[in-house]
Formats: structure tokens, C-alpha cells, sequence
């Protein structure tokens, strides 16, 4: 009897030996490959071929068993940690276009950024950045330079077609001139939206300001930042949007709040008939809230 168990216990430590080997074997191929299914199938039989003999004693066989559901539990949890790790590094390493700025931010630099202004002005980050988005897919291929700087005439870049409200003469011309004279740039050689079929172009920079909503802003960025603000920097341009979104209701962090501010830094009334922008805004927002809640396991 006492030779049985003897030998019982060395087979079992032999085959505890075995299974561990089998378990890296496990890890290593799932690491290489990223096919936990088949290793897992491959591991499986080996456990049963073990469970199969029929010189093992029943205490025995429930050890390996035991020993087996650890190894496994501890692989598949590498496997998750390796998986959320490889999808977070992908989350944050993705190009984030701006207005203007093509290749400039990853999507992890943008949720920094974002996350800076939105803790100081009690907004959503993941709104913040859904605004940059949807200006973005409004404005891309639709940009302008001014020439007339008494009419407001201009045409488009991308075609040379001449368009009559390109910036509106009395409300925003002057102050574009100040804000081109202060940042030393040409005025008829600075990019600017095109008006879309209603009203006046003329915005500025990745946050899409017109040149007298910008000077609204502008010393209340510079007291942030301790610079002159520039419609075209990308900091600047975030405490923009920000501060705006924040005045305009999306402090409350709401959906209607959102939507509502999403409405008026669109068209300046949450009563206009634009509804298409705040609803778009919002399913960026959506999209960007499943994103960053990603990123966030990390910490």
C-alpha cells in the first residue's frame, strides 16, 4: 500500500512537471501567435490523456485537475492583460485629424490634451473632441482664402471657384486684420472655412472661430496659457472649444447639455433647424467615450 502511494505521489509530481512545461508551452505559443483556441484545445487533451490513467489515485488526479485550472485561469489572464494592452496601445497611437492639421496628434495625445482643458472648464472629453471631429468632416475639403478684405470676397482652395461670403465684412474683417497683424501672417494667404450654403465662412483654425467669437476668447486663453493665443495653435485651439462648450451648456455634462451645446457653437441658437451637427457630434462623442473608458484601464 505505502509502495502505491509512493509511487502514486512521484508520478503525480512527474506529471505536475509535465503539465507545467505544457502550461509555458501554452503561454509561449499564444504569445507568438495569438491563438489561445488552439493551445487551449492542444493543453485540454493533455490534461485529459493525463486524467485517462487508470493507475491514478483519485486524490491524485483531483490535485492535477486543480493544478491544471490554475495554470490555465493564470494563461487566459496573460492573454486578456496582453490583448487589452495590444488594443489600448492601438487606441492611442491612431492618427487624430484637426482641421488644418492632418498629422500632427495621435488619438492618446488628443485624450491628454482634452483631458487638461475638460478638467478646468467641467466638460466631457470625449465631447471635446467629438466637436474637433465633426468640424473636421464639415470643413476639410472646404476651405478658403480671402481677397477681397472690403467685400468679404474670396474663392475656394481646392478649386478656384470665387464665392461671395467668404467672411463677413462688417462683424468679422476687422478683426481678422488685427489677429493677422498680431501673429505677423497675410491675410489673402491664410486659410479660412468657405461659407456653406447659408450664411458667411471665414472660421479659423482646428476649432473652426470666427475671427469676432475668437476675440471673445482670446485674453481668457492667455490667461490660461500665459502666451498670445493663435487661432491655428492647437492648444489654443482646444481651451477655445472648451471654454465655448463650457459657456454654451455642456458643463452639465448631460446629453441635453451636450446637444444643446453642440447646437450653438454650430449656429449660435440651440432653436435653428441644424440639428444633423449635434446629432453627429454626439455619436462621435459616443465613440470616443467607448475609446477613452479603454485607455483608462491602463491606469
Amino acid at each position: 500500500m505505502r509502495k502505491k502511494f509512493i509511487f502514486s505521489l512521484l508520478l503525480a509530481v512527474f506529471l505536475v512537471i509535465f503539465f507545467a512545461v505544457g502550461a509555458k508551452m501554452f503561454l509561449n505559443y499564444a504569445s507568438l501567435y495569438g491563438d489561445s483556441r488552439i493551445n487551449t484545445i492542444r493543453l485540454s487533451s493533455q490534461k485529459e490523456a493525463i486524467l485517462a490513467n487508470g493507475q491514478l489515485e483519485e486524490r491524485v488526479k483531483k490535485a492535477i485537475a486543480d493544478y491544471y485550472n490554475l495554470i490555465f485561469g493564470l494563461g487566459t489572464m496573460v492573454l486578456r492583460i496582453k490583448s487589452d494592452t495590444q488594443e489600448i496601445d492601438r487606441i492611442r497611437a491612431r492618427n487624430f485629424e484637426l482641421l488644418g492639421e492632418p498629422d500632427t496628434l495621435t488619438f492618446g495625445d488628443a485624450v491628454d490634451m482634452a483631458n487638461l482643458v475638460a478638467k478646468r472648464v467641467d466638460i466631457r472629453p470625449a465631447f471635446l473632441l467629438a466637436i474637433f471631429q465633426e468640424e473636421l468632416k464639415l470643413e476639410k475639403f472646404d476651405m478658403c482664402y480671402l481677397t477681397d478684405l472690403t467685400t468679404g470676397e474670396g474663392f475656394r482652395i481646392s478649386t478656384g471657384e470665387k464665392l461671395f461670403k467668404v467672411m463677413k465684412p462688417d462683424r468679422d474683417i476687422p478683426h481678422f486684420l488685427d489677429i493677422m497683424k498680431e501673429l505677423g501672417k497675410n491675410p489673402t494667404e491664410t486659410a479660412v472655412t468657405c461659407p456653406m450654403s447659408f450664411g458667411w465662412g471665414g472660421a479659423m483654425g482646428p476649432s473652426d472661430f470666427i475671427p469676432s467669437t475668437w476675440i471673445e476668447y482670446k485674453n481668457k486663453i492667455e490667461k490660461i496659457t500665459g502666451k498670445q493665443a493663435n487661432p491655428w495653435n492647437i492648444q489654443d485651439a482646444f481651451w477655445a472649444a472648451g471654454l465655448y462648450l463650457s459657456d454654451s451648456g455642456a458643463n452639465t455634462q448631460t446629453r441635453a447639455g451636450e446637444w444643446n451645446a453642440a447646437m450653438v457653437y454650430f449656429s449660435g441658437s440651440i432653436n435653428s433647424p441644424y440639428t444633423w451637427y449635434a446629432d453627429g457630434t454626439m455619436a462621435f462623442a459616443d465613440e470616443f467615450q467607448g475609446d477613452i473608458e479603454i485607455l483608462e484601464r491602463r491606469k
